[in-house]
């Protein structure tokens, strides 16, 4: 059996639930066999970034669709929940209230369309300042982009006009760039070269980068984007008086093992190859500052992941299960820790609601 075929009987039957459910919200009789050709037309849309389609335009169509269908299930049973609860507390008998929240869905839908084709960004701009003799320096933060099929070109050139605005000496992309297939996303590449700071462009991997081939991912962004890639390693730029280290994602050490193994290699080299006199930035996907607190020459963790959670009420689960979810913290009076929300969407059919996508500007000046 091909893979196109196993994937398609296995999310037909791990989804549904989520259409069962929609006809017991929809409280109208439907028979079955309407609701299993829907339920395997949810499958092949919403997971159609599994299968292995080579015509780019049914791909994009495809993924459209099933981007907003998935929105649609996915807010579903959030309002559900939340409807029967005021009923049985109020102990309401009509089903208004439940046939109502469809209507609802489908308005948090539109608002999601809304976002992904007329995109906004959030500029958060923070100073932090420093007793080391360094030049003052503007970075701009990028996190999450998660560039896929369905990404707005618009979106892209928002993005780059307004760092272009920003006009900042470098920029660092804490992980999270693909995805998707790459062969989809040459012209949305294309587009985002032409952002070109002074100083150049440096990168870390994140979980969703490991979804290609990572070779191919650091091969593809270094040809097509000249953006410098960070691999477990520390970085001296003179000019700036800077030193980058950057962590690659644990997603690609399987185990949290390897990840230790990984984050003691890391460490070494920052004993050995930081110095106490420039300007140091660690790079980790992870919202995880052990190194930050365990290295008092590190100065600033930029790290994204979290996205804020997103989209209520994840935002609030988030803000619980995480001490640092989202924003600025000072870690004490020299080193200071910042969580993007990510620039991107974690998936575009799961919009933003309760948070932002956030371009960071971040200032360093010499006390």
């Amino acid at each position: 059996m091909s893979k196109n075929i196993w994937i398609l009987l296995f999310t037909g039957v791990f989804n549904g639930l989520a259409i069962i459910m929609l006809k017991t919200i929809i409280n109208i009789e439907v028979p079955w066999i309407v609701i299993m050709i829907a339920l395997w037309l949810y499958s092949i849309v919403v997971f159609s970034k599994k299968l292995e389609l080579k015509n780019i335009g049914l791909k994009i169509y495809i993924d459209s669709i099933g981007f907003l269908w998935h929105s649609f299930i996915s807010f579903t049973p959030i309002l559900w929940g939340i409807t029967k609860l005021i009923e049985n507390i109020r102990d309401i008998k009509e089903p208004y209230i439940s046939n109502g929240i469809i209507y609802i869905a489908l308005g948090i839908i539109s608002h999601s369309s809304y976002q992904l084709i007329f995109p906004k960004f959030k500029i958060k701009e923070i100073t932090c300042h420093t007793r080391k003799k360094i030049k003052s320096l503007k970075i701009v933060l990028l996190s999450d982009l998660h560039m896929n099929t369905v990404t707005n070109n618009k979106f892209i050139k928002r993005l780059v006009d307004t760092v272009k605005e920003i006009n900042p000496e470098i920029i660092l992309v804490t992980g999270d760039i693909i995805s998707s297939e790459l062969t989809h996303l040459h012209e949305k590449l294309s587009l985002l070269s032409h952002m070109k700071p002074r100083h150049g462009t440096f990168y870390i991997s994140g979980n969703d980068d490991y979804s290609q081939n990572i070779e191919d991912v650091k091969k593809t962004i270094k040809k097509e984007l000249n953006w410098h890639y960070l691999s477990n390693e520390c970085l001296k730029i003179n000019e700036l008086d800077l030193t980058l280290i950057g962590v690659e994602d644990p997603f690609w050490q399987k185990n949290k093992k390897k990840e230790r193994n990984a984050l003691t290699i890391v460490s070494e080299k920052i004993k050995k190859l930081v110095s106490e006199t420039t300007y140091n930035i660690l790079l980790y996907h992870r919202n995880n500052p052990e190194l930050l607190k365990h290295h008092p020459k590190i100065d600033m963790q930029l790290s994204g992941h979290t996205h804020g959670g997103q989209f209520w009420p994840m935002t609030w689960i988030t803000r619980w299960t995480n001490k640092y979810s989202k924003g600025y913290y000072k870690i004490n009076k020299n080193q200071h820790f910042y969580i993007s929300q990510g620039t991107g969407y974690s998936r575009p059919e799961i919009h933003r609601l309760g948070t932002q996508n956030e371009i960071t500007v971040i200032n360093i000046t010499q006390i």
